[in-house]
């Protein structure tokens, strides 16, 4: 609180620096997400894209909790040192704080919709829609039925909350905003 982030901390904005990243020190990367051939197409448009990037392993993010630690076994079985995965949030962060450790690798992060946006399946928002931190918007219009709950519920209830939390915060003696 207080503080500006110099950009906008998404995946799509830190998923490419994090796979270069990867391939300068040789990390192989598991792709855990999206719908059926999302995840595979934006895998070899990134590793066209990206000298050195080693993709060991893709699956779509179409699985049950019940398969879970099979997934995990699946992400093991390849060695992959970096998972992304793009189950839409909280999942995606939900599965990783369960499931990382059984993976076996070092990091993991949720990229969102990524692979998505990677491989072309959607559309991303206009340059002067980011700059003005209206991606959400674009993705509204273009995904009325998937978006709708987590912008128009999701994002003021947050809002609510941190208000809530920050009103707290300053009613009590010696507490930092």
């Amino acid at each position: 609180q207080g503080s500006r982030f110099p950009a906008d901390l998404n995946g799509n904005f830190f998923g490419p620096r994090l796979l270069e990243l990867a391939a300068s020190r040789g990390w192989p990367v598991f792709f855990l997400g999206a719908a059926p051939g999302i995840a595979e197409s934006a895998a070899r448009r990134l590793t066209d894209r990206i000298a050195g990037l080693r993709v060991v392993g893709v699956r779509d993010g179409h699985f049950g909790r019940e398969q879970d630690a099979e997934v995990a076994e699946e992400v093991r079985a390849t060695g992959a040192g970096l998972v992304l995965v793009a189950l839409g949030n909280p999942l995606q962060e939900r599965w990783l704080h369960r499931w990382l450790p059984a993976t076996g690798a070092r990091l993991g992060t949720g990229v969102g919709a990524f692979f998505d946006f990677q491989a072309g399946a959607v559309q991303r928002a206009p340059g002067w829609m980011n700059s003005l931190g209206l991606e959400w918007a674009h993705r509204l219009v273009l995904e009325p039925r998937r978006m709708w709950r987590r912008y128009l519920v999701g994002n003021p209830l947050f809002l609510v909350r941190a208000a809530r939390s920050a009103r707290m915060r300053s009613s009590v003696p010696g507490a930092t905003p």
